[in-house]
């Protein structure tokens, strides 16, 4: 209550509800309110981290979904993160969401700027995932970036400046204390000492070299953004430029991002719109991921003698490693010298059109096309700076477009004030065409030539590579709503793939869900807790088609890549390029498929201040697409096939709070948990299955698949502490002395 007084007139603003029950989220294909949502969807805020000073979406995203798990691989910079929601469905397929930027599927994440994201929804259950089939069995992530608005034209600036260092550093030995256990060392084992009392005490005057100093050091983040916006009734406009950088806590590491984006909506007359949007990346990295072994500046800091100086003070060269064995490359030399640079540049455009053929019959136009293009050289000098033949260069390049089309009918019908309808059919297809080009060298008269120009290597490669492939869908999905209390969602899509043949060709995925508003129900509401009340559940099967294409189809292999597997006629020399058998093709290959259920809760307490949401699901996935070994008798090699089934189970929590809501303080605080169990219920006829992950080696793989256990484990040695002294004589058993790792004896 306000009181006039003397006032002609009052302004007033008025607040807004702790729980949006009426907020109008986005879903697959259209928007919702949120109290009518019958699937598991989790809606982010923007004001909950428009003011964080980073670079990615994904960092703004973490900790704030339940279900969402989110890792950082690496500390490189500019680097993504790794998002999984609600676990891992696929073995060899893809993990990661459908990212669905302005109604374009499938838009890369990386490119986009934080400061223009408008609203972040995210899709987990079978029911919210199911329109978007064989796309969706990985759950999706819907962003809406900030559009035109009418008004007056407006600038605004956004800018944000960071520091970034290392944590923590590991405690390690300085010089003085490495040469003399050095010593100690080969005393132990009957060798002669290494370094003398003279050369000990010089380097302990000098104090050595702390290599994790020479390697890492604070580094700046920053962003900034312009934007220019404006319009009338009929025409608005949002044009923004951006600009990100990050250097890396590694010496000789960097991104930079550089971004223009462009909205425009207008109404072209009472029943026809049109919404224009395009944005344009251009991005750069320098040595932005791990080199493995010890190629790694981190890793060789922590094992490169620290007794030894970043130069040669006799030749003013990098030192290398000492003569009594190549322990690991110089750190610095490695971090300086190595040049692993990515430059891509890549547009997005979509062109909506909106006509309202009759009242709640509308039809929906887009087209969309993504285009990209990038360029990787790099440059790998001699690991130990011994022999100038080692040194590598190479050049990556190509270029890819997609092409989107989606057809939408929307009818809207509210019947006798109690019944509602809304049904969308949809025809939509996309197409994705890539080139790429490669080629590398070794062997260079100097150490950086190779960079530039790979025709002054010694020996040198080349390479190049086609993909072709398309999805064409048929979708239908009807939302009923009795008395703004019972909601019932079906939703069915079929999608055909061009990576697939014949009858296998289609995959059908239909999902359905029912929610129940409890608190419009009396006997709810005279309990008088609940403001807001929701029973949902769901179930629904969605697919994955994760693989490359052709691998329905028998591929021949040349194998220049490795001269062990060529040719060599009446011993003639060099080895000549051979074709062969490569990959085994398989024309009964089918759409991987994921059922999932799930029950939940909404509910709203304390007036709205308190909200929150809790979800079981059950996910299987079968008819695993994987790459099998085939025998050697039968020509060897592998083979993707549909073996085997797994599962992932899970409970998530959630609840939001308005601690405090006054005119000068507000006090939002959230908490989530979710908890996520993974197991491998069939492996065909196999009951483990060996795996290199795209690390170790074929002969030695560093993860085992197995029947019963979650996928992702690893497979090794157990250390079982050290040898020590008193066990001498059992060491010795195994060809170990005191102080040698042990490990646990399995046989």
């Amino acid at each position: 209550e306000i009181t006039l007084g003397n006032n002609s007139s009052l302004n007033l603003t008025l607040a807004e509800e702790a729980v949006g029950l009426d907020e109008v989220v986005a879903v697959g294909y259209g928007v919702a309110k949120k109290s009518d949502l019958t699937g598991s969807v989790s809606s982010v805020s923007i004001s909950a981290f428009e003011k964080q000073p980073t670079i990615r979406m994904e960092d703004k995203l973490r900790g704030k979904v339940s279900g969402v798990q989110i890792q950082k691989p690496n500390g490189a910079p500019g680097s993504g993160m790794k998002l999984r929601i609600r676990g891992i469905n696929s073995i060899n397929g893809n993990n990661d969401p459908l990212y669905v930027i302005d109604g374009y599927i499938g838009a890369d994440i990386l490119s986009v700027n934080p400061n223009e994201i408008a609203s972040i929804n995210i899709l987990k259950d079978a029911s919210s995932t199911a329109i978007y089939g064989s796309r969706g069995s990985n759950g999706v992530v819907l962003i809406n970036t900030k559009t035109a608005k009418s008004g007056d034209s407006k600038i605004q600036f956004d800018a944000f400046y960071s520091i970034d260092q290392i944590g923590k550093k590991y405690k390690l030995m300085n010089g003085g204390q490495y040469m003399e256990m050095v010593n100690e060392r080969n005393s132990a084992v009957n060798i002669a000492p290494q370094f003398t009392t003279a050369e000990i005490s010089a380097v302990k005057a000098s104090g050595g070299t702390d290599w994790q100093n020479e390697v890492f050091r604070n580094a700046a983040t920053q962003n900034y953004q312009i934007s220019f916006s404006g319009g009338t009734e009929k025409t608005q406009y949002y044009l923004s430029g951006t600009y990100a950088g990050q250097d890396g806590i590694m010496i000789n590491s960097n991104y930079k991002r550089y971004g223009l984006r462009s909205n425009i909506n207008s109404k072209l007359r009472d029943n026809f719109n049109l919404a224009f949007t395009m944005y344009s990346t251009y991005e750069e990295y320098r040595n932005n991921y791990n080199q493995n072994g010890r190629m790694n500046p981190a890793g060789t800091a922590l094992i490169y003698p620290p007794n030894l100086p970043v130069l040669d003070p006799a030749t003013g060269n990098y030192t290398i490693s000492p003569p009594y064995g190549p322990i690991a490359a110089n750190p610095v030399y490695i971090a300086t010298k190595s040049l692993f640079d990515n430059h891509k540049f890549q547009t997005l455009a979509n062109l909506q059109l909106n006509y309202e053929i009759s009242k709640g019959l509308t039809l929906s136009v887009l087209g969309g096309v993504k285009g990209i293009m990038y360029d990787n050289p790099y440059f790998k000098p001699t690991p130990f700076g011994t022999s100038i033949t080692n040194s590598e260069a190479g050049h990556d390049n190509g270029f890819g477009w997609n092409l989107q089309n989606t057809n939408m009918l929307n009818y809207i019908k509210v019947f006798a004030e109690k019944h509602s309808l809304n049904i969308t059919a949809i025809y939509e297809q996309q197409i994705s065409i890539s080139r790429s080009n490669g080629g590398w060298a070794t062997s260079f008269p100097t150490i950086a030539l190779g960079y530039d120009n790979l025709g002054l290597g010694a020996t040198q490669h080349t390479s190049s590579g086609y993909q072709n492939w398309a999805i064409q869908s048929y979708i239908g999905r009807l939302n009923y709503t009795y008395n703004d209390r019972y909601l019932f969602t079906a939703t069915f899509r079929a999608d055909g793939s061009s990576k697939f043949n014949g009858e296998n060709k289609y995959g059908y995925f239909p999902s359905a869900a029912l929610a129940w508003k409890l608190s419009e129900e009396p006997f709810i509401k005279d309990l008088d807790i609940f403001q807001s009340l929701k029973f949902r559940g769901s179930y629904g099967i969605t697919g994955s088609q994760a693989i490359n294409p052709y691998k329905t189809m028998s591929l021949l292999a040349t194998d220049n890549w490795d001269t062990v597997e060529n040719y060599s006629y009446n011993g003639s020399m060099p080895r000549t390029i051979g074709i062969g058998p490569g990959i085994a093709a398989n024309t009964n290959l089918k759409w991987e498929n994921t059922a999932q259920s799930n029950v939940g809760f909404d509910f709203g307490i304390l007036k709205g201040r308190i909200s929150g949401t809790m979800d079981y699901y059950y996910k299987k996935t079968t008819d695993l697409l994987m790459d099998m070994n085939i025998p050697m008798y039968s020509g060897g090699g592998k083979i993707t096939q549909n073996v085997g089934s797994m599962e992932n189970k899970g409970f998530e929590f959630l609840v939001s709070g308005v601690l405090i809501d006054k005119s000068d303080l507000k006090l939002n605080s959230n908490f989530n948990i979710s908890i996520n169990r993974n197991k491998v219920l069939s492996l065909g006829k196999e009951t483990q299955i060996l795996t290199n992950g795209g690390y170790g080696t074929t002969t030695d793989p560093l993860f085992i698949l197995k029947v019963g256990k979650p996928i992702g484990e690893f497979r090794g040695l157990v250390f079982d502490g050290l040898w020590q002294t008193s066990e001498a004589d059992k060491a010795k058993l195994f060809g170990k002395v005191p102080g040698d790792c042990k490990y646990v004896d399995q046989d």
